[in-house]
């Protein structure tokens, strides 16, 4: 269900390598209350699948899950970014959908 996904363009910093690599470091989500919260990503690693979906199917662009401390909870959020339109996007399943594919 499109309830159950965020899916929305984001502002990240990142690193670029001499081989064309990215790094993101920081990025900056708007809380409930309509703030701007800036957080430093404290790991991640490219991937090449969300759920079931292939990603070697999307158009061009890098994909990396993320980890940050938000209120002294740890997210794990999914951002890709997009070469065609150079934008960085957010995809994160709602609590309910990351329970209810757990099992519970």
């Amino acid at each position: 269900m499109a309830s159950d996904t965020i899916d929305k363009t984001v502002d990240v910093i990142c690193q670029h390598k001499k081989d064309g690599t990215m790094i993101p470091l920081k990025i900056r989500l708007t809380d409930e209350d309509g703030e701007t919260q800036d957080y430093r990503i404290k790991s991640y690693r490219p991937v090449t699948r969300i759920g079931t979906f292939e990603l070697s199917n999307m158009a061009a662009g890098t994909v990396f899950e993320i980890r940050i401390v938000c209120f002294d909870k740890e997210r794990v959020l999914t951002i890709m970014y997009h070469d065609h339109d150079r934008t960085w996007r957010i995809h994160e399943r709602s609590a309910g959908n990351r329970q209810s594919q757990k099992g519970g």
